[in-house]
Protein backbone atom coordinates (compact mmCIF):
# COMPACT_ATOMS: atom_id res chain seq x y z
CA UNK A 1 0.00 0.00 0.00
CA UNK A 2 2.85 2.32 0.85
CA UNK A 3 4.44 1.45 -2.52
CA UNK A 4 1.31 2.54 -4.44
CA UNK A 5 1.10 5.73 -2.40
CA UNK A 6 4.67 6.56 -3.37
CA UNK A 7 4.06 5.88 -7.06
CA UNK A 8 0.90 8.05 -7.25
CA UNK A 9 2.62 11.42 -6.61
CA UNK A 10 5.34 10.55 -9.13
CA UNK A 11 2.74 9.72 -11.76
CA UNK A 12 0.80 12.87 -11.09
CA UNK A 13 4.01 14.85 -11.36
CA UNK A 14 4.84 13.35 -14.73
CA UNK A 15 1.36 14.05 -16.05
CA UNK A 16 1.63 17.65 -15.00
CA UNK A 17 4.87 17.97 -17.00
CA UNK A 18 3.29 16.68 -20.30
CA UNK A 19 1.98 19.57 -22.42
CA UNK A 20 -0.95 19.07 -24.78
CA UNK A 21 -0.02 20.48 -28.28
CA UNK A 22 -1.89 23.65 -29.14
CA UNK A 23 -4.02 23.70 -32.29
CA UNK A 24 -2.18 25.57 -35.03
CA UNK A 25 -4.08 27.73 -37.46
CA UNK A 26 -2.62 28.14 -40.95
CA UNK A 27 -3.54 30.90 -43.37
CA UNK A 28 -4.82 29.83 -46.77
CA UNK A 29 -3.24 31.10 -49.98
CA UNK A 30 -5.41 33.82 -51.44
CA UNK A 31 -5.46 35.83 -54.63
CA UNK A 32 -7.08 38.95 -55.99
CA UNK A 33 -9.25 38.45 -59.05
CA UNK A 34 -7.97 40.43 -62.04
CA UNK A 35 -8.52 40.61 -65.79
CA UNK A 36 -6.08 38.69 -67.96
CA UNK A 37 -5.41 37.84 -71.59
CA UNK A 38 -5.12 34.09 -72.06
CA UNK A 39 -3.91 32.26 -75.15
CA UNK A 40 -4.23 28.51 -75.34
CA UNK A 41 -4.21 25.84 -78.02
CA UNK A 42 -7.10 23.40 -78.08
CA UNK A 43 -6.81 20.09 -79.97
CA UNK A 44 -9.71 18.11 -81.38
CA UNK A 45 -9.68 14.66 -82.99
CA UNK A 46 -10.62 14.96 -86.66
CA UNK A 47 -11.20 12.83 -89.76
CA UNK A 48 -10.13 14.05 -93.19
CA UNK A 49 -11.97 13.91 -96.47
CA UNK A 50 -11.50 15.59 -99.83
CA UNK A 51 -13.29 18.87 -100.35
CA UNK A 52 -14.88 17.45 -103.50
CA UNK A 53 -14.89 13.67 -103.05
CA UNK A 54 -16.91 12.01 -105.85
CA UNK A 55 -18.46 8.55 -105.63
CA UNK A 56 -18.27 6.90 -109.06
CA UNK A 57 -21.25 4.71 -109.99
CA UNK A 58 -22.43 3.66 -113.48
CA UNK A 59 -25.58 5.01 -115.10
CA UNK A 60 -26.18 1.76 -117.02
CA UNK A 61 -25.97 -1.97 -116.44
CA UNK A 62 -23.44 -4.17 -118.20
CA UNK A 63 -20.19 -6.09 -117.99
CA UNK A 64 -17.04 -4.19 -117.10
CA UNK A 65 -14.76 -4.54 -120.11
CA UNK A 66 -11.86 -2.27 -119.16
CA UNK A 67 -10.31 -0.54 -116.17
CA UNK A 68 -8.38 2.49 -117.39
CA UNK A 69 -6.88 3.50 -114.03
CA UNK A 70 -5.32 1.90 -110.98
CA UNK A 71 -5.97 2.45 -107.29
CA UNK A 72 -4.06 5.43 -105.94
CA UNK A 73 -3.56 6.93 -109.40
CA UNK A 74 -3.88 10.71 -109.74
CA UNK A 75 -6.38 11.68 -112.47
CA UNK A 76 -7.57 14.87 -114.10
CA UNK A 77 -11.18 15.97 -114.58
CA UNK A 78 -12.70 14.26 -117.64
CA UNK A 79 -10.23 11.37 -117.69
CA UNK A 80 -11.69 7.94 -118.58
CA UNK A 81 -11.90 5.56 -115.61
CA UNK A 82 -13.90 2.53 -116.82
CA UNK A 83 -15.55 1.18 -119.96
CA UNK A 84 -18.68 -0.97 -119.89
CA UNK A 85 -19.61 -3.32 -122.74
CA UNK A 86 -21.29 -0.94 -125.22
CA UNK A 87 -22.12 -3.18 -128.20
CA UNK A 88 -25.88 -3.04 -127.67
CA UNK A 89 -25.69 0.73 -127.17
CA UNK A 90 -23.83 1.10 -130.48
CA UNK A 91 -26.51 -0.91 -132.28
CA UNK A 92 -29.20 1.26 -130.73
CA UNK A 93 -27.45 4.41 -131.96
CA UNK A 94 -27.16 3.01 -135.47
CA UNK A 95 -30.85 2.08 -135.53
CA UNK A 96 -31.85 5.55 -134.37
CA UNK A 97 -29.56 7.10 -137.00
CA UNK A 98 -31.46 5.13 -139.64
CA UNK A 99 -34.79 6.28 -138.18
CA UNK A 100 -33.63 9.88 -138.36
CA UNK A 101 -32.64 9.45 -142.02
CA UNK A 102 -36.01 7.90 -142.82
CA UNK A 103 -37.84 10.69 -141.01
CA UNK A 104 -35.84 13.31 -142.91
CA UNK A 105 -36.77 11.63 -146.21
CA UNK A 106 -40.46 11.55 -145.26
CA UNK A 107 -40.33 15.22 -144.36
CA UNK A 108 -38.67 16.06 -147.65
CA UNK A 109 -41.38 14.16 -149.56
CA UNK A 110 -44.14 15.85 -147.59
CA UNK A 111 -42.63 19.27 -148.31
CA UNK A 112 -42.52 18.50 -152.06
CA UNK A 113 -46.18 17.45 -151.98
CA UNK A 114 -47.06 20.65 -150.13
CA UNK A 115 -45.23 22.74 -152.68
CA UNK A 116 -47.09 20.96 -155.52
CA UNK A 117 -50.48 21.39 -153.84
CA UNK A 118 -49.73 25.07 -153.20
CA UNK A 119 -49.02 25.65 -156.93
CA UNK A 120 -52.20 23.82 -157.95
CA UNK A 121 -54.23 25.77 -155.42
CA UNK A 122 -52.81 29.06 -156.69
CA UNK A 123 -53.95 28.08 -160.21
CA UNK A 124 -57.41 27.16 -158.92
CA UNK A 125 -56.97 23.54 -159.91
CA UNK A 126 -57.14 21.95 -156.41
CA UNK A 127 -59.20 22.63 -153.32
CA UNK A 128 -58.16 24.17 -150.02
CA UNK A 129 -58.90 20.84 -148.36
CA UNK A 130 -56.15 19.05 -150.31
CA UNK A 131 -53.78 21.94 -149.60
CA UNK A 132 -54.47 21.73 -145.86
CA UNK A 133 -54.04 17.97 -145.98
CA UNK A 134 -50.57 18.46 -147.51
CA UNK A 135 -49.67 20.95 -144.78
CA UNK A 136 -50.77 18.45 -142.13
CA UNK A 137 -48.54 15.76 -143.65
CA UNK A 138 -45.58 18.16 -143.40
CA UNK A 139 -46.33 18.84 -139.72
CA UNK A 140 -46.61 15.10 -139.05
CA UNK A 141 -43.31 14.45 -140.79
CA UNK A 142 -41.62 17.24 -138.82
CA UNK A 143 -42.92 15.77 -135.56
CA UNK A 144 -41.73 12.30 -136.56
CA UNK A 145 -38.29 13.72 -137.33
CA UNK A 146 -38.07 15.41 -133.92
CA UNK A 147 -39.04 12.18 -132.21
CA UNK A 148 -36.38 10.26 -134.13
CA UNK A 149 -33.78 12.89 -133.30
CA UNK A 150 -34.72 12.74 -129.61
CA UNK A 151 -34.37 8.95 -129.61
CA UNK A 152 -30.99 9.32 -131.26
CA UNK A 153 -29.79 11.79 -128.63
CA UNK A 154 -31.00 9.44 -125.90
CA UNK A 155 -29.17 6.53 -127.52
CA UNK A 156 -25.99 8.59 -127.90
CA UNK A 157 -26.21 9.66 -124.25
CA UNK A 158 -26.71 6.04 -123.24
CA UNK A 159 -23.61 5.14 -125.28
CA UNK A 160 -21.64 7.83 -123.47
CA UNK A 161 -22.68 6.34 -120.12
CA UNK A 162 -20.76 3.20 -121.04
CA UNK A 163 -17.55 5.26 -120.86
CA UNK A 164 -17.21 6.44 -117.27
CA UNK A 165 -15.15 9.59 -116.68
CA UNK A 166 -14.16 11.38 -113.52
CA UNK A 167 -15.95 14.70 -112.91
CA UNK A 168 -13.11 16.04 -110.75
CA UNK A 169 -9.35 15.87 -110.45
CA UNK A 170 -8.05 13.77 -107.61
CA UNK A 171 -6.82 10.36 -106.50
CA UNK A 172 -8.52 7.06 -107.34
CA UNK A 173 -9.70 5.08 -104.33
CA UNK A 174 -10.18 1.32 -104.07
CA UNK A 175 -11.68 -0.51 -107.07
CA UNK A 176 -13.72 -3.53 -105.88
CA UNK A 177 -14.66 -4.86 -109.36
CA UNK A 178 -12.67 -6.80 -111.93
CA UNK A 179 -12.98 -6.88 -115.70
CA UNK A 180 -15.85 -9.15 -116.78
CA UNK A 181 -18.02 -8.61 -113.73
CA UNK A 182 -21.61 -7.49 -114.16
CA UNK A 183 -22.27 -4.09 -112.65
CA UNK A 184 -25.40 -1.99 -112.32
CA UNK A 185 -26.46 1.45 -111.15
CA UNK A 186 -26.13 0.41 -107.49
CA UNK A 187 -22.47 -0.54 -107.91
CA UNK A 188 -19.83 1.81 -106.49
CA UNK A 189 -16.84 1.44 -108.80
CA UNK A 190 -14.52 3.76 -106.84
CA UNK A 191 -14.27 7.11 -105.12
CA UNK A 192 -12.24 10.00 -106.48
CA UNK A 193 -10.82 12.07 -103.66
CA UNK A 194 -10.33 15.68 -104.66
CA UNK A 195 -7.20 16.21 -102.61
CA UNK A 196 -6.26 19.73 -103.66
CA UNK A 197 -8.03 20.89 -100.52
CA UNK A 198 -8.90 18.68 -97.57
CA UNK A 199 -11.69 19.04 -95.01
CA UNK A 200 -11.06 18.07 -91.39
CA UNK A 201 -14.31 17.26 -89.59
CA UNK A 202 -14.43 17.24 -85.81
CA UNK A 203 -16.91 17.69 -82.98
CA UNK A 204 -16.91 19.53 -79.68
CA UNK A 205 -19.24 19.19 -76.72
CA UNK A 206 -21.37 21.94 -75.18
CA UNK A 207 -18.77 22.77 -72.55
CA UNK A 208 -16.08 23.19 -75.20
CA UNK A 209 -18.48 25.25 -77.30
CA UNK A 210 -18.98 27.60 -74.34
CA UNK A 211 -15.20 27.88 -74.07
CA UNK A 212 -15.00 28.88 -77.74
CA UNK A 213 -17.80 31.39 -77.34
CA UNK A 214 -15.63 33.21 -74.79
CA UNK A 215 -13.65 34.36 -77.81
CA UNK A 216 -16.80 35.81 -79.43
CA UNK A 217 -19.87 34.72 -81.38
CA UNK A 218 -19.78 31.77 -83.78
CA UNK A 219 -19.78 34.12 -86.78
CA UNK A 220 -16.96 36.18 -85.35
CA UNK A 221 -14.97 33.03 -84.64
CA UNK A 222 -15.19 32.05 -88.31
CA UNK A 223 -14.26 35.56 -89.43
CA UNK A 224 -11.46 36.28 -87.00
CA UNK A 225 -10.17 32.90 -85.82
CA UNK A 226 -6.44 32.49 -86.41
CA UNK A 227 -5.05 29.84 -88.72
CA UNK A 228 -5.29 26.30 -87.39
CA UNK A 229 -2.82 23.45 -87.60
CA UNK A 230 -3.25 19.77 -88.37
CA UNK A 231 -1.29 17.27 -86.31
CA UNK A 232 -1.10 13.79 -87.81
CA UNK A 233 -1.17 10.57 -85.81
CA UNK A 234 2.61 10.24 -85.91
CA UNK A 235 2.90 13.62 -84.20
CA UNK A 236 4.09 15.55 -87.26
CA UNK A 237 2.41 18.79 -88.34
CA UNK A 238 0.97 19.23 -91.81
CA UNK A 239 3.18 21.91 -93.47
CA UNK A 240 0.20 24.02 -94.54
CA UNK A 241 -2.07 25.78 -92.07
CA UNK A 242 -5.83 25.85 -92.53
CA UNK A 243 -8.82 27.81 -91.31
CA UNK A 244 -12.27 27.13 -89.92
CA UNK A 245 -15.03 27.25 -92.52
CA UNK A 246 -18.22 26.19 -90.72
CA UNK A 247 -19.79 25.53 -87.34
CA UNK A 248 -23.10 23.66 -87.37
CA UNK A 249 -24.62 25.79 -84.61
CA UNK A 250 -26.90 22.88 -83.66
CA UNK A 251 -26.16 20.58 -80.73
CA UNK A 252 -26.81 16.93 -81.54
CA UNK A 253 -29.47 15.71 -79.11
CA UNK A 254 -27.96 12.23 -78.96
CA UNK A 255 -24.25 13.00 -78.68
CA UNK A 256 -24.47 16.54 -77.29
CA UNK A 257 -21.84 17.62 -79.82
CA UNK A 258 -21.46 20.40 -82.38
CA UNK A 259 -19.84 19.70 -85.76
CA UNK A 260 -17.05 21.94 -87.06
CA UNK A 261 -15.13 21.86 -90.36
CA UNK A 262 -11.67 23.20 -91.16
CA UNK A 263 -10.08 23.39 -94.62
CA UNK A 264 -6.40 22.64 -95.26
CA UNK A 265 -4.48 23.14 -98.54
CA UNK A 266 -2.96 19.93 -99.89
CA UNK A 267 -1.03 20.93 -103.04
CA UNK A 268 1.44 18.04 -102.80
CA UNK A 269 -1.20 15.39 -102.14
CA UNK A 270 0.24 14.43 -98.77
CA UNK A 271 -3.19 14.05 -97.17
CA UNK A 272 -5.74 11.39 -98.06
CA UNK A 273 -9.41 10.93 -97.32
CA UNK A 274 -10.09 8.83 -94.25
CA UNK A 275 -6.88 9.52 -92.31
CA UNK A 276 -7.21 10.87 -88.79
CA UNK A 277 -5.40 13.54 -86.86
CA UNK A 278 -5.98 16.49 -84.56
CA UNK A 279 -6.98 20.03 -85.41
CA UNK A 280 -5.06 22.45 -83.17
CA UNK A 281 -6.85 25.77 -82.65
CA UNK A 282 -5.16 28.65 -80.83
CA UNK A 283 -7.62 30.89 -78.99
CA UNK A 284 -6.95 34.19 -77.29
CA UNK A 285 -9.37 35.34 -74.60
CA UNK A 286 -9.09 39.05 -73.87
CA UNK A 287 -10.07 40.62 -70.53
CA UNK A 288 -11.30 37.51 -68.75
CA UNK A 289 -11.11 36.66 -65.06
CA UNK A 290 -8.94 33.57 -64.69
CA UNK A 291 -8.65 31.61 -61.44
CA UNK A 292 -6.91 28.32 -60.61
CA UNK A 293 -8.93 25.11 -60.47
CA UNK A 294 -7.71 24.71 -56.88
CA UNK A 295 -9.90 27.70 -55.99
CA UNK A 296 -13.06 25.98 -57.19
CA UNK A 297 -15.20 23.49 -55.28
CA UNK A 298 -17.49 21.57 -57.64
CA UNK A 299 -20.68 20.10 -56.21
CA UNK A 300 -22.73 18.30 -58.86
CA UNK A 301 -23.67 21.06 -61.30
CA UNK A 302 -22.52 23.92 -59.08
CA UNK A 303 -19.16 25.66 -58.77
CA UNK A 304 -18.23 27.49 -55.56
CA UNK A 305 -15.37 29.79 -54.61
CA UNK A 306 -14.72 31.30 -51.22
CA UNK A 307 -14.49 35.08 -51.07
CA UNK A 308 -12.38 36.48 -48.28
CA UNK A 309 -14.34 39.03 -46.26
CA UNK A 310 -12.85 42.06 -44.51
CA UNK A 311 -12.81 40.12 -41.23
CA UNK A 312 -10.73 37.35 -42.95
CA UNK A 313 -13.63 34.89 -42.99
CA UNK A 314 -14.69 32.87 -46.03
CA UNK A 315 -17.97 33.42 -47.83
CA UNK A 316 -19.15 30.61 -50.14
CA UNK A 317 -20.12 32.12 -53.51
CA UNK A 318 -21.67 30.41 -56.51
CA UNK A 319 -19.83 31.15 -59.75
CA UNK A 320 -20.17 30.26 -63.42
CA UNK A 321 -16.87 29.08 -64.85
CA UNK A 322 -15.48 27.51 -68.02
CA UNK A 323 -12.46 25.26 -67.67
CA UNK A 324 -9.51 26.10 -69.89
CA UNK A 325 -7.75 23.48 -71.97
CA UNK A 326 -4.64 23.47 -69.77
CA UNK A 327 -6.69 21.75 -67.04
CA UNK A 328 -5.24 24.02 -64.36
CA UNK A 329 -7.29 27.19 -64.78
CA UNK A 330 -10.84 28.32 -65.44
CA UNK A 331 -12.37 31.51 -66.77
CA UNK A 332 -15.01 33.10 -64.57
CA UNK A 333 -18.13 34.27 -66.35
CA UNK A 334 -20.11 35.47 -63.31
CA UNK A 335 -20.15 35.34 -59.51
CA UNK A 336 -17.06 37.35 -58.65
CA UNK A 337 -15.78 40.75 -59.69
CA UNK A 338 -12.40 42.26 -60.41
CA UNK A 339 -10.68 43.08 -57.11
CA UNK A 340 -12.40 40.37 -55.05
CA UNK A 341 -10.06 38.30 -52.89
CA UNK A 342 -10.63 34.55 -52.94
CA UNK A 343 -9.07 31.42 -51.48
CA UNK A 344 -6.72 30.22 -54.21
CA UNK A 345 -5.46 26.91 -52.82
CA UNK A 346 -7.21 24.37 -50.65
CA UNK A 347 -10.74 25.65 -51.15
CA UNK A 348 -12.07 22.12 -50.70
CA UNK A 349 -11.01 22.26 -47.04
CA UNK A 350 -12.72 25.59 -46.30
CA UNK A 351 -16.15 25.95 -44.70
CA UNK A 352 -18.45 28.91 -44.94
CA UNK A 353 -17.64 31.50 -42.25
CA UNK A 354 -14.26 29.96 -41.42
CA UNK A 355 -11.38 32.34 -40.72
CA UNK A 356 -8.87 31.77 -43.52
CA UNK A 357 -6.24 34.44 -42.80
CA UNK A 358 -4.50 34.61 -39.39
Amino acid sequence: MKRYLLILPITLGLCSCIKVPEEKHTSYDTMEVALQTVTETVSYSATLEGLTDAVISPRVQGHLTRKCVDEGQRVQAGEVLFIIDNREAVLEVNCDLADVSAAEAQLSTAQLELESQQNLFNQGITSSYLLQEAKNRVQTAEAALKQAQARLKSAELNLEYHTIKTPIAGIVGSIPYNVGELIDMNSVLTTISGTQDMIAKFSINESELNSLVLAGSIDSILRTAPEVELKLKDGTLHPYKGHLISVSGIVNRVTGAVSIRAKFPNPKGQLYSGIQGSVCIPFTYDDVMVIPETAIVRLQNKAIVYKVQEDSTALATNVEVVSLANGKEAAVISGVAVGDKIVAVGAANVTDGQQVIF
